[in-house]
């Protein structure tokens, strides 16, 4: 009965020696992945993103010819500045700008054809006053 014990315990321990280095190496991977997600990652999508900075105004100045989405416009940095601004609105405009700004973003996706194109809500952004400042 106690080499019983005896062979349970040299057994929990090998477990116990196996879990903490696999506890140590999950350790120092989700590290590793919590910098390159807090430190390398905003450094170079800011860095991709002022690369192609002229690319998105080619897109804005012009449209591609039979896209899926009529809402090309919509990409880049002046939509994620324009939500950016939006969050300085008290919250029930807040609200009533995500509200403008889905309907919009439903309508362009409806309406692929030239003649109904929509374009973004910086107008909600000036009739809100925000644009102001």
């Amino acid at each position: 009965n106690l080499h019983e014990e005896m062979d349970q315990r040299t057994k929990l321990e090998s477990n116990l020696v196996e879990l903490e280095t696999t506890l140590s190496s999950t350790r120092e991977r989700f590290q590793k992945s919590r910098s390159f997600l807090q430190d390398t990652l905003p450094v170079q999508l800011k860095q991709l993103e002022a690369s192609t900075q002229q690319l998105q105004t080619q897109f804005l100045k012009h449209k591609i010819p039979n896209s899926s989405s009529s809402s090309m416009a919509l990409i880049g940095s002046a939509r994620r500045a324009r939500f950016h601004q939006a969050q300085q609105l008290p919250a029930p405009l807040y609200c009533l700008f995500w509200q403008f700004q889905g309907y919009l973003d439903c309508c362009n996706d409806e309406n692929n054809d030239k003649d109904s194109e929509h374009k973004d809500a910086p107008f909600v952004l000036d009739i809100m006053g925000v644009n102001d400042k």
